[in-house]
């Protein structure tokens, strides 16, 4: 009867879709090589004004209809930046989960050194500090920035080793519009996508929903899949000078947790439930842009891996902030941000609660020297409940050469709070461990040609200090395990990023990374390339080519166990994913996906290896 009333009314929404006005336009859009960012700043800037290594992945590199979570799909794009993955689809959490993020060799597991943001907001667990992966989807999804490096200074805690920012739609041609996506693929996966959206003078909103399932492909171990998600993004214009943005989600996922294939689980499960959500207020007075944002987020979490867990858990917080625009040479910041963070747990027959405050001010600078010279830098003091007053410094210059040659080079300085859970929680908790900082200096070269080709190059170095880790000690005779401060982290690298556009309908990115570390860190290879070909309107076909090599990747080898982690390393691979959309008519796209076309034997968690060859196939309805 479920079944029926799905099907009943998927095929009243597809009706109103092929009964509604044709707006149809095509969807690669020429790749901006300086974009308008909004993540290296709180207000709108084109990039070569700023010194930080900044990627910028557009939607027509996104794979707006395929499978992949958003994570996986920029991974290959974004240089020194890297996703674990545990099977053919989701993440999970705990002990044995994947989607653990990793930029430039900083992101621990659980990832809680990348920060995730949606529009700017901070996404994370409450009482674990990390994000959860399995709730990025490409569900609305304009583009996403990623700053490669400590992003404290703009985003505070947790984002010492970078930030991803997820910036979703704001505008659309005006009407109303509609879209509906079915795919299916291997391993019985199935995937329902809606979205409408209305745009008229004054008002944009957009509102999706998505169903996602699979029976997952371990035959030993149990790896089936449910996520359940929505999203919602208005804008609003009150004048040309003053906006109200509004966005939300949520997320219920159901998982399993297969284990590794030398000791698998059939009764590892996970019910997770995400909401979160923020309402900004923008106003512009002649020289300053105010921007208010008040966000929020929260989960439930029920965990049975054999044992019961549960959990509460929030992130709430507002931030305040003032552009001031002297000239078209200067630009001044003024930040304030009030974060509470918190919840309660329950594990061994005991429930805790903890909450706590962080309290910061920012103040940053961009100024234009003549026609050559940018300096860019500021400050961010930070009082937190628990530690210290906290300095975050940030330094740099672009050099802008004749011919579109920018010079950059920056210093920048990260932080991470610990998290409750590592700090009050269930063991092994300590409360004297310190706060992890980072140190980075880099230099980078930048050069486009004639709009069409475009490259990057950089070098940096960061001393990360005070890494937490779960480590044994000896207490009163006993064996202990205690979360540890454990010193200095050496971290060298080379990156380069370009991208091609021979013809008006080819993009061509390409990216490596090449990251040496004074010692054994997991999820970080040492070298990484990628490549993404981008061919459309051959007759009405659309041809995306992907390809991603990786080499030297540690990883923990039983990420189950209570003692001193352990790294061992994998073998490198070379994997190749294939994407091809048919434009059937106005209404109607066709996609066939193959993914791992050479079948390669690979994996990135330590003993969980990831599927073979695999298809899916799509119907993509629009109006």
């Amino acid at each position: 009867m479920q079944a029926k009333k799905v099907m009943i009314i998927l095929a009243a929404v597809i009706t109103n879709l092929l009964q509604a006005r044709v707006i149809y336009r095509d969807t690669l859009t020429v790749y901006p090589f300086d974009p308008v960012v909004v993540t290296g700043t709180r207000s709108a800037v084109e990039r070569h004004e700023l010194p930080i290594a900044l990627s910028f992945v557009p939607l027509a590199t996104t794979k707006a209809n395929a499978q992949n979570s958003l994570l996986e799909t920029i991974s290959a794009s974004v240089p020194g930046l890297f996703v674990t993955q545990r099977t053919n689809v989701g993440f999970g959490v705990a002990s044995g989960s994947a989607g653990n993020v990793t930029l430039r060799g900083l992101g621990a597991f659980p990832n809680t050194q990348v920060l995730v943001l949606i529009d700017g907001r901070p996404d994370v667990m409450g009482l674990f500090g990390h994000p959860l992966s399995d709730v990025y989807t490409l569900q609305n999804v304009q583009r996403v920035e990623v700053i490669r490096g400590p992003a404290s200074l703009i985003y505070g805690s947790n984002a010492m080793g970078g930030a991803i920012n997820v910036v979703t739609k704001r505008e659309a041609p005006t009407g109303w519009h509609g879209q509906v996506s079915l795919n299916y693929g291997s391993f019985d996966t199935r995937q329902m996508n809606l979205q409408q959206s209305f745009s008229h003078e004054r008002l944009f909103w957009c509102l999706t929903g998505g169903y996602q399932a699979s029976d997952g492909f371990r035959k030993v171990g149990r790896d089936d899949y449910t996520n359940l998600n929505g999203n919602f993004t208005m804008r609003y214009r009150f004048r040309p000078d003053f906006y109200l943005d509004a966005n939300a989600y949520l997320s219920n996922l159901d998982l399993y947790d297969p284990g590794q294939l030398s000791n698998p689980f059939s009764d590892h499960h996970f019910d997770l439930k995400r909401r979160g959500g923020d309402l900004t207020i923008e106003k512009i007075f002649n020289k300053i842009t105010t921007q208010v944002k008040f966000h929020h987020n929260q989960g439930h979490h029920l965990i049975h891996d054999p044992g019961f867990y549960e959990s509460y858990d929030y992130t709430s917080g507002v931030v305040a902030a003032a552009t001031y625009q002297s000239s078209s040479a200067g630009r001044y910041l003024l930040s304030g941000d009030l974060r509470q963070y918190g919840g309660r747990a329950y594990l061994s027959s005991q429930w805790k609660k903890q909450n706590v405050r962080e309290y910061s001010a920012l103040v940053q600078t961009n100024q234009k020297l003549g026609r050559i010279l940018v300096i860019d830098g500021g400050v961010r003091l930070t009082k937190h409940s628990y530690t210290d007053l906290i300095w975050v410094p940030a330094l740099g210059t672009v050099i802008n050469l004749p011919d579109r040659l920018f010079i950059r080079a920056q210093y920048s300085t990260g932080y991470r709070v610990p998290t409750i859970n590592e700090l009050f929680l269930f063991p092994p908790s300590n409360t004297e461990i310190k706060n992890e900082y980072t140190r980075n200096w880099e230099l980078s070269i930048d050069k486009s040609f004639s709009r069409r080709l475009s490259l990057t190059a950089g070098l940096y170095y960061n001393r990360a200090s005070n890494l937490i880790e779960k480590n044994p000690v000896q207490i009163n005779g006993q064996t202990r395990r205690l979360y540890q401060n454990t010193g200095l982290v050496e971290i060298r690298g080379l990156e380069l990023e370009g991208h091609l556009i021979p013809g008006s309908d080819i993009l061509i990115n390409w990216s490596y990374a090449l990251t040496k570390t004074s010692r054994k860190l997991a999820g970080t290879p040492e070298q990484k390339a990628g490549i993404t070909l981008l061919v459309k309107s051959i007759s009405k076909l659309t041809l995306e080519l992907e390809g991603e090599w990786v080499n030297g990747l540690y990883a923990i080898t039983n990420p189950y166990s209570s003692g001193a982690p352990v790294y061992g390393r994998l073998a490198g691979y070379l994997t190749f994913d294939c994407r091809t959309t048919w434009q059937v008519g106005h209404h109607l796209d066709l996609q066939l996906e193959l993914n791992n076309l050479t079948d390669a034997q690979y994996l990135t968690v330590w003993d969980f290896p990831l599927p073979g060859r695999h298809y899916s196939v799509g119907l993509h309805f629009k109006n």
